[in-house]
């Protein structure tokens, strides 16, 4: 949450204890990428922007956020602290 504050946009998991049972699914669309119909839930939901926290990447998550498919449909902005900010295309 605190780093939240660095650029003041809403953050999909929220800001409490509560878990909504549409962060499931955001998060269920983020692992579905770059799927069209996943693409298209998560501009509904209002998330255009991806904050990838590359030091905190499992390998599995390299693998992922590295395959061309996944980085075709992402336009990377700017690359701060080891945290890749990417617009949803």
């Amino acid at each position: 949450m605190y780093d939240s504050t660095y650029h003041w946009k809403p953050i999909y998991n929220g800001f409490g204890a509560f878990i909504s049972p549409l962060q499931f699914r955001i998060r269920d669309s983020i692992s579905a990428l770059p799927d069209r119909d996943a693409v298209a839930f998560l501009k509904a939901q209002g998330l255009h922007t991806l904050l990838l926290h590359h030091e905190l990447f499992e390998p599995e998550d390299r693998v992922f956020w590295s395959n061309p498919a996944v980085r075709s449909i992402l336009k990377t902005i700017v690359h701060i602290d080891g945290v890749e900010v990417c617009q949803l295309q």
